[in-house]
């Protein structure tokens, strides 16, 4: 989603995310259900869909 919009990752600090921790989150790193929902925001969408999207590349 990130690159689809064009974003940098630098750019997810306007979101609350730090650099390094965007870099583990895109890396595959497990994340906390707060840093789930403040991408959700971040993107606009509910946090089910980035569930789903989770979901259906590991199958």
């Amino acid at each position: 989603m990130r690159e689809e919009r064009g974003w940098r990752q630098e750019d997810m600090l306007t979101h609350g995310i730090s650099l390094r921790h965007w870099q583990r989150i895109e890396a595959g790193k497990s994340i906390t259900v707060t840093t789930l929902l403040r991408i959700a925001d971040a993107f606009g969408v509910p946090p089910s869909d980035l569930i789903l999207d989770l979901y259906r590349k590991r199958k």
